[in-house]
């Protein structure tokens, strides 16, 4: 059903996630149709928000939010 989405995502995984694999974020986002935007922190784990990555992932999301924030305005 990834394809039926009609909104931009940000998908962010930590490869080193040993709750659930981030062969799944690929999946999905490969399936999206280009809605989405993937990145992936290397040996990053389940709580990025909590790990060693945590500004780089912080920083991530807020450059992507003022991207599509920009891309808004021009509509």
């Amino acid at each position: 059903n990834a394809s039926k989405l009609d909104i931009p995502m940000l998908v962010i995984h930590g490869t080193g996630d040993r709750l659930i694999s981030h062969k799944g974020s690929e999946e999905f986002v490969k399936n999206t149709q280009e809605k989405a935007t993937l990145k992936l922190f290397e040996n990053g784990f389940h709580e990025l928000h909590n790990d060693s990555c945590k500004e780089e992932m912080l920083e991530t999301v807020l450059n992507w939010t003022n991207n599509q924030l920009k891309h808004q305005s021009k509509l």
